[in-house]
């Protein structure tokens, strides 16, 4: 028998509670920042995640599966960036109200790109052979938050959900997200205009997890050095990799804080690329409503000194 859809496992089956604010649990710290600054003086969110843990590869404690039970509202992005969490919200059919991101109907999502290299008019033919793309891979790429798009959408999702939850604090969350969007929209033309002068750098990345902040400002990775964070790439790819960087004025290979900076280092020795940190997560942030715009400051910033 073919597995249930995490969508079988709808919001709307679970009754509201009317005597206290929600207790609302979110996966991963840029979701949970969108979702702590719509609850802003009405509650707070709890995080699942922990400090500096992985949501490819992190495995969940009997107290954080506690937690799962006791919530009134998930929110997680879905099976393709928490596999584990994944497992466990379809072992149990009594889940409390669950939203999945990553199947909503208002979130918009990418098609991984796999092993690829930019197909644009630089590229040689030799490296387009070297790591060609594979869209049809693995899917959609999971780190959906870092387009604005996005970000707006869950806040107006969420906010919907936590009106049927809390219907006594529904003008304020409607109120909260009104503003929350508004400071979006603001914060998206400052990053434009930061970003502006280093849409045509080069770069390559440890894992194609950007696309939609690349998309989204019109920067240009060619490469990404693994398809998967949690598997290390192969002699072979390395190579591949190492020679893109010497013969593509690379300017800069990022690394990520979880993951293998001394390959990072290996890739650049010997050509004139930098090195530099990217971090899709926020694992050094301190949790809270500011952290998801954090976040994207330290992005945004990280490409400009780099490139």
């Amino acid at each position: 028998m073919a597995a249930q859809p995490y969508a079988a496992f709808p919001s709307e089956r679970a009754p509201a509670p009317t005597l206290a604010t929600p207790q609302v649990l979110v996966s991963v710290l840029p979701v949970h920042a969108l979702v702590a600054a719509l609850m802003r003086d009405i509650g707070e969110p709890q995080l699942l995640a922990a400090a500096g843990q992985s949501p490819h590869i992190r495995s969940l404690k009997p107290s954080q599966v506690q937690r799962l039970q006791s919530a009134d509202l998930i929110v997680w992005v879905g099976p393709q960036l928490e596999p584990s969490l994944g497992k466990i919200i379809r072992q149990r059919r009594t889940a409390p109200r669950l939203l999945t991101l990553m199947e909503h109907p208002e979130i918009a999502r990418l098609p991984i790109r796999g092993n690829r290299v930019s197909r644009q008019a630089h590229a040689t033919k030799h490296e387009i052979e070297a790591a060609p793309e594979t869209v049809q891979e693995a899917g959609y790429d999971p780190h959906l938050w870092l387009s604005f798009a996005n970000a707006k959408a869950i806040v107006r999702i969420v906010a919907r959900e936590l009106a049927h939850l809390d219907a006594a604090n529904r003008d304020r969350y409607a109120t909260n997200a009104e503003h929350l969007v508004a400071r979006l929209e603001q914060f998206q033309q400052s990053l434009r205009a930061r970003l502006r002068a280093v849409t045509d750098s080069p770069y390559v990345v440890f894992h194609d997890a950007y696309r939609y902040f690349e998309e989204e400002f019109g920067l240009r990775a060619l490469a990404a050095v693994t398809t998967h964070p949690d598997r290390p790439p192969g002699a072979k790819r390395i190579r591949r990799i190492k020679h893109l960087i010497q013969t593509q004025n690379v300017r800069c290979v990022f690394s990520e804080p979880q993951f293998m900076p001394k390959l990072v280092d290996a890739l650049v020795a010997g050509s004139r690329a930098q090195t530099a940190t990217l971090d899709p997560l926020g694992v050094a942030l301190q949790p809270g409503p500011e952290a998801w715009f954090q976040l994207l400051q330290d992005l945004a910033d990280s490409f400009v000194n780099c490139l």
